[in-house]
């Protein structure tokens, strides 16, 4: 399906690390795709890849908004309890 497409898509770009400036941008994609198939605790470890990373490639933005949907996620878990 049209999912499964995609995580094997960005996997090749995540596995095999190229292109560089796009592996961070293939980390928060996946999160955003966990996300829409319910799996927050995968999503969040998506985002913080995409913090990770972010310590050698600047790239405020996508850090910024890496940030925010964990802060969403905790959000959420906390409002489940």
């Amino acid at each position: 399906d049209d999912l499964e497409q995609a995580f094997f898509y960005l996997e090749q770009i995540i596995s095999g690390g190229q292109p560089q400036h796009l592996v961070d941008d293939a980390w928060y994609l996946r999160g955003e795709l966990l996300l829409d198939d319910k799996r927050p605790a995968e999503a969040k470890q998506a985002f913080e890849r995409v913090l990770n990373l972010n310590r050698y490639y600047f790239k405020e933005k996508i850090a910024e908004q890496a940030r925010k949907r964990i802060e969403e996620i905790e959000f959420s878990g906390r409002q489940s309890l």
